[in-house]
């Protein structure tokens, strides 16, 4: 357990790495686009892990996903956690009918 008032200062932009990267207290920080009414732009805030452990936190969506894989020091570990979190977690936040979303 950590202060809600660490949560906010962390998900916050500490640095910026390029143009699209920006990272916040132990996470990358990005946005998703929501369709639902009203259409919105929300934050999320992912960390990466050796084998392919990644963990992502949409705080306005009270979502929380992590996938844990064991594939460590491989190459390639992280395509099936970000394969997943891209192609089946963003666009179900993404349609009206999405999980989560409103």
């Amino acid at each position: 357990m950590v202060p809600a008032s660490w949560l906010q200062s962390s998900f916050r932009p500490a640095a910026t790495i390029d143009e699209y990267t920006r990272f916040g207290w132990h996470g990358y920080l990005d946005e998703v686009s929501i369709a639902a009414p009203p259409p919105r732009r929300d934050l999320w805030v992912g960390a990466v892990g050796n084998g392919g452990q990644r963990r992502y936190v949409a705080p306005a969506l009270q979502l929380v996903v992590a996938f844990t894989a064991g594939n460590y020091d491989q190459p390639g570990q992280g395509r099936m956690p970000t394969t997943l979190w891209r192609d089946v977690v963003l666009p179900s936040l993404r349609s009206p009918g999405g999980r989560g979303v409103g």
